[in-house]
């Protein structure tokens, strides 16, 4: 009956001693952590009352893994469902919300897709390289973050340069015909800093279908994955720093039909494409005292699921997805005492989605065509921390 639905969130976090003093012995072995996405800025672990796990880059190296959904298994309260091998469709849910009530975002811009079913974001091709930071903030956030974020939040930050210049390569190689490369470069510029990063894998695979080796399915499922990473941090004058980023994924992999016996089908690929642009401008005034920024971003995701017919069977297919997201948003940090932050903040996203489906097999022709539909979400947003004691934290949130 209401064609402009308006949803209204609010949020309210205690922190007690006893709570806080455990968070303490968690971190005391690593040292004081800040965490960013509890709050959307800079806010130190032990004043945050929600369940917080950091990753950092050092972390990261030593998990000595290639995808985020990897590392994000060994993650409490989260559950990775992967369908099939490497490139399959892969859903993240944590603390059994749903896979769309998580909220996934790359230097500020989210990833959910518009163009998948469920408005979730597909994990199966999000690799580490580049990926200076992880955050995973679980529990409602929806306050700052929108109805997305009803089951929680995981935050990625990419590579900072830093002094001097620096370069690596890599070469790795296994079973299947196996193959992984890296090539990097970072460092400094004038009034800024930048990072490079592109990888490849490719790999013949083994046949998804297969099961316990018994089903006679012997068509290895291929799959390979390009992507490319760049930061650029850029601070003309003390007060203001642009920060650029950008990120595009190629993948394609070969997927099965279904499990068990005759389920291999040998030319069914899917094909991924995904393009990530976030920029934004932040000011620090006044002693930092007063912080604003904008920033800009544009998420574009297309997914194409093409069949051939077989010997094994007369299944054609031939499909395409396409989501992007376009999103603004502005925000005011104001520290008003050692004791007292508020931030208050508004943003503007268009989403726009369309998709083509054919098929013909046992059933005969079907034919789906989503023309392409857009949607418009306005938000605004105040949170409001304050820490009265050294072993007392609150923070309220509301959202219109």
């Amino acid at each position: 009956m209401f064609k402009r639905p308006v949803l209204l969130l609010a949020s309210f976090v205690f922190l007690i001693p006893s709570i806080q003093l455990l968070a303490e012995s968690r971190i005391a072995d690593r040292g004081p952590r800040i965490v960013v996405s509890a709050n959307r800025t800079e806010t130190s672990a032990k004043d945050i009352g929600g369940a917080v796990t950091v990753y950092t880059r050092e972390e990261i190296e030593r998990s000595q893994k290639h995808y985020v959904l990897d590392l994000l298994r060994e993650t409490p309260g989260i559950d990775v469902v992967r369908s099939g091998g490497p490139g399959g469709n892969t859903a993240l849910f944590m603390r059994g919300a749903n896979s769309e009530h998580t909220l996934v975002i790359l230097d500020g811009l989210e990833l959910n897709n518009p163009g998948s079913t469920s408005r979730s974001y597909n994990l199966a091709n999000l690799t580490l390289d580049n990926i200076e930071r992880i955050e995973v903030i679980r529990g409602p956030q929806s306050s700052l973050y929108g109805s997305d974020a009803i089951g929680g939040v995981i935050v990625l930050t990419t590579r900072q340069g830093g002094d001097g210049l620096h370069g690596s390569t890599s070469f790795e190689g296994g079973s299947f015909s196996t193959f992984h490369e890296t090539a990097s470069v970072n460092g400094a510029i004038d009034e800024g800093s930048f990072s490079f990063e592109v990888s490849r894998e490719d790999s013949d695979g083994i046949s998804a279908a297969e099961g316990d080796g018994a089903n006679q399915n012997l068509e290895d499922d291929e799959y390979d994955n390009t992507t490319f990473s760049s930061r650029v941090v850029l601070t003309p004058i003390d007060e203001l720093d642009i920060d650029l980023s950008f990120r595009n994924t190629s993948s394609d992999a070969s997927i099965d039909r279904e499990g068990g016996a005759a389920g291999d089908d040998p030319n069914r690929f899917l094909d991924t494409r995904e393009t990530f642009f976030s920029a934004r401008a932040s000011g620090h005034l006044f002693s930092d005292r007063y912080e604003p920024s904008v920033g800009f971003g544009i998420n574009d995701q297309r997914f194409t699921d093409n069949n051939d017919r077989d010997p094994m069977s007369e299944e054609f297919l031939r499909s395409r997805f396409e989501g992007r997201l376009v999103k603004w948003d502005s925000q005011h940090r104001i520290t008003v005492s050692d004791s007292v932050r508020i931030l208050a903040g508004l943003e503007t996203e268009e989403e726009r989605a369309h998709s083509l489906y054919f098929s013909d097999g046992l059933f005969g022709p079907y034919e789906d065509n989503f023309s392409e539909r857009t949607i418009r979400n306005n938000g605004y947003f105040v949170d409001v921390l304050t820490t009265p004691l050294e072993s007392f934290s609150t923070s309220f949130g509301i959202r219109l």
